[in-house]
């Protein structure tokens, strides 16, 4: 690779990473939010077809709730019917003891005016049956249950309530006060119980066609939600791995990125004239170092002494052996010589004198022939 002055493989890794690093911020978002499509820019399609199909559940929830609030007013109808009934029941007993020869006037009257009675408590039930604001069963109507989601009146269910007043099961000219019109009576009884039978086998039919189409609602609603769900929601397990893949590349672009930007450093090596990560020469020119007491010459004298010795380092390690020029050893004077291992002294000559510094070493001798302890290392002049 040729080396230029512009570092075009590090901005190449920082690219890489910070693809990376806008691929880590869209996975944690979805994360976050459980959704694989939240904007146009993730899936324009897919974010259309997921509006639609919510749409649609909603609207099915809401006409899953009509049909709740219409079951609701149909069980109001059969009861009120139910009633209705049990007055009728009640009326056409009294019809058939009127039809009787045993009833004297006074009887008579009272079994018609009970059966007056029986007929006002019928309208008093269809008046005040009410769903809201409207009453139900005080004239014949048609009420039309909204259950589908589309503008087509043909989808929805029509339900017919019959008039179940006294005037509209026929019971406002009923007459208990003679034998004859008591036979008469009980023709009218039967016809407004056959009229009260109709009715509530209407509303029964009814009831069952609604109980199916709010079924069919509520399993279109929740085939919506589960396609919205495949639609739009996230694979947790899947994302989870892209995260993954993308925290991967980020930290190999980071580490590709530090070596590219030391790429440089190679042609500036070469500008100073040796490669680059080379470790320094040494100087020709190492400044002297104090010298330690690492050899001591005997004196050869069987009883312990202080011994001062001096000596000069030679070379640039002053911790080797070899390093040591000279070494004497003296009682008073160390200058006048040195004492060997045969008890003769020496005085050393000018060249064998080295110039400062000297290591000034105190000693002192062992039991034991030759063997000596260092006291104490200092520095002294020539």
């Amino acid at each position: 690779m040729a080396l230029t002055v512009r570092s075009l493989a590090s901005e190449r890794a920082m690219q890489d990473v910070s693809r990376a690093s806008r691929a880590q911020a869209t996975s944690f978002r979805k994360l976050a939010s459980g959704q694989r499509v939240e904007r146009a820019a993730d899936d324009t399609a897919a974010l259309a077809a997921a509006l639609n199909l919510t749409a649609r559940q909603r609207s099915y929830d809401v006409a899953s709730r009509n049909g709740h609030q219409a079951m609701g007013m149909l069980d109001m109808v059969d009861e009120s019917a139910s009633n209705i009934a049990d007055l009728l029941i009640r009326l056409r007993g009294l019809t058939v003891q009127g039809s009787t020869d045993l009833l004297d006037t006074d009887a008579r009257t009272h079994l018609h005016d009970e059966a007056q009675a029986l007929v006002a408590s019928v309208d008093d039930i269809a008046i005040t049956t009410r769903w809201g604001q409207s009453s139900l069963l005080d004239a014949a109507r048609t009420l039309r249950v909204k259950v589908s989601i589309d503008n087509d009146a043909a989808q929805d269910i029509s339900v017919q309530l019959r008039d179940l007043t006294a005037s509209g099961l026929g019971l406002d000219g009923l007459d208990l006060r003679t034998q004859s019109t008591s036979q008469t009576g009980i023709g009218t009884v039967d016809d407004a119980l056959n009229t009260l039978n109709s009715a509530r086998a209407e509303v029964g039919a009814f009831a069952g066609r609604l109980e199916h189409a709010l079924n069919l609602v509520a399993e279109m609603g929740v085939r919506c939600a589960e396609t919205m769900s495949r639609t739009r929601d996230l694979d947790l397990g899947a994302e989870v791995a892209t995260l993954v893949h993308h925290q991967v590349l980020a930290s190999a672009g980071l580490a590709v990125a530090l070596q590219a930007r030391a790429l440089p450093q190679d042609v500036l090596s070469l500008l100073r004239g040796k490669p680059s990560g080379s470790a320094p020469r040494a100087s020709a020119t190492q400044p002297r170092s104090t010298p330690s007491a690492r050899r001591i010459v005997p004196t050869g004298n069987d009883a312990p002494r202080a011994t001062v010795a001096r000596a000069r380092t030679t070379g640039p390690s002053p911790s080797s052996a070899s390093s040591w020029r000279s070494l004497y050893a003296s009682d008073d004077d160390e200058a006048s010589g040195a004492t060997t291992n045969d008890g003769a002294r020496s005085t050393p000559s000018d060249t064998d004198r080295a110039p400062a510094p000297w290591a000034k070493v105190v000693a002192a001798e062992d039991a034991e022939p030759g063997g000596f302890v260092a006291l104490s290392v200092s520095l002294t002049d020539a």
